[in-house]
């Protein structure tokens, strides 16, 4: 059903929701998933503000241009950043906010709750044998195996590779124990995991191709919070 939810039928719902009795004076909040809403719900007034599920970042973004010709007033976008900011991309619209990082899911990852999570569910004796060994922190070993990844996402949504990351078995190449990726077979496992996806748009780039690519990518220096990405689950690039 979600291929039927336009920015026009959005609109259209939230404009029906302005003029139901006792919501004249609220604002609406457009995001981009369920996961979102679940977040920023903390962070409303919930009898002043009602938060809208977009299902995608193009509808929001869309949803909120549409709000704003019509001169709607009390409406905010929040969306990821993804990769605008390394691209030089700005915000379309004022009322258009872009997360701090990458994406909601960094944002959590950068925050205190992320040693939350590693000491109820974590072993401390191996995670400072980790950080002990590679001479880093924890979060600092996660975003550099991550990086690989976000440079792959980078270089498959600028050459339109449409490469399929969704449902994508990483024990084929990260080290789980030791947290190290193989970058070549990461290629290589991501190449076969989008053969014959509807998503590809052209031939996919041979290994080699990709790899070189994404080594003159990394040559210069990007903030890993931007490269790096903390979802890859449903959303293709």
């Amino acid at each position: 059903m979600r291929e039927y939810l336009t920015p026009d039928r959005i609109a259209d719902g939230i404009h029906m929701e302005r003029d139901y009795p006792g919501y004249s004076l609220y604002a609406f909040l457009l995001v981009e998933g369920s996961t979102d809403e679940r977040i920023y719900k903390h962070f409303i007034a919930e009898d002043k503000c009602q938060i809208i599920v977009a299902h995608s970042k193009e509808n929001a973004i869309n949803t909120l241009a549409i709000l704003e010709k019509d001169h709607f007033l009390g409406v905010l976008a929040i969306v990821d950043a993804d990769f605008m900011i390394l691209e030089g991309m700005q915000p379309s619209s004022q009322n258009l906010l872009l997360t701090d990082i990458h994406d909601l899911e960094l944002m959590m990852i950068n925050s205190p709750a992320l040693e939350k999570v590693l000491l109820e569910l974590g072993s401390r004796d191996k995670l400072s044998k980790l950080e002990e060994k590679h001479k880093q922190d924890i979060r600092s070993l996660i975003m550099e195996c991550a990086m690989p990844i976000g440079y792959l996402r980078w270089i498959s949504l600028r050459e339109k590779l449409s490469l399929k990351f969704e449902a994508l078995k990483f024990d084929r190449f990260i080290d789980r124990e030791d947290l190290t990726i193989n970058v070549r077979h990461m290629i290589t496992s991501v190449q076969g995991h989008t053969t014959g996806s509807t998503r590809s748009q052209r031939p996919l780039l041979k290994d080699d191709e990709i790899h070189d690519r994404m080594q003159q990518l990394s040559s210069d220096t990007h903030d890993p919070w931007h490269v790096c990405c903390g979802y890859l689950v449903d959303r293709p690039a």
